[in-house]
């Protein structure tokens, strides 16, 4: 004979084991880092070919695709399907992508140029893991070549000669000059795009600087 109480515990563990549990997100399932990409080739056909390089957090898999391109006779479609890829070193995860960064992938030569938003705010919230999106880090490693410029007072004045508007902010293209002047770009061995890019979201917006923090 069974009390009612525990009759009506029975129906509940009964009825309770009937209904599917819904399953636990795995970390990074809906995290995928996309960038704009073009590959580094010496065919002349494939030097204005476009592609979009995605990047999934959640089993380190890569995907390519390419965009159709009107009047090109680029078709576009899936360049490779997803799947995990190597290097020599070992499997291709997340620390390899950043914008400037040059990648082989599937056997093709790829340089990362462009990052959307999500991708950027991702690399800025672990930067311990991408080292040109931690605005100290870049910061420092500029100043190796500017700090004496900053002090002196010289480098205050060659970005208030580039401010035509008065407004203490410049373009990023006219940051990337002035980077190239003082050869600490990219061209000259210092940081890639992906510096620029966090000097621009840190000290100003998406397409230009505060240069009198930056020279701070």
């Amino acid at each position: 004979y069974a009390s009612p109480r525990s009759a009506l515990l029975s129906l509940a563990s009964c009825v309770g084991s009937l209904i599917p549990t819904v399953p636990k997100a795995k970390l990074g399932e809906n995290k995928t880092m996309r960038f704009m990409a073009k590959m580094e080739s010496t065919n002349p056909e494939d030097v204005e070919r476009v592609f979009t390089i995605s990047f999934f957090l959640v089993d380190n898999t890569v995907q390519i695709h390419e965009p159709p391109k009107r009047n090109s006779g680029i078709v576009g479609g899936s360049f490779l399907s997803r799947m995990k890829l190597r290097t020599a070193e070992g499997l291709i995860t997340q620390e390899y992508f950043y914008v400037g960064a040059e990648i082989q992938l599937a056997g093709h030569a790829f340089i990362l140029v462009d990052a959307d938003d999500g991708t950027l705010r991702h690399m800025e919230n672990n930067s311990h893991i991408f080292e040109y999106s931690n605005l100290r880090n870049v910061v420092e490693v500029y100043g190796l070549s500017l700090k004496d410029a900053a002090l002196s007072g010289e480098l205050l004045e060659e970005f208030k000669s580039m401010d035509v508007s008065g407004t203490s902010t410049i373009a990023i293209k006219s940051l990337k000059q002035l980077l190239m002047k003082y050869k600490c770009s990219y061209y000259y061995g210092g940081p890639p795009e992906q510096a620029v890019l966090t000097l621009c979201r840190k000290l100003g917006n998406k397409t230009s600087i505060n240069y009198e923090k930056f020279v701070a």
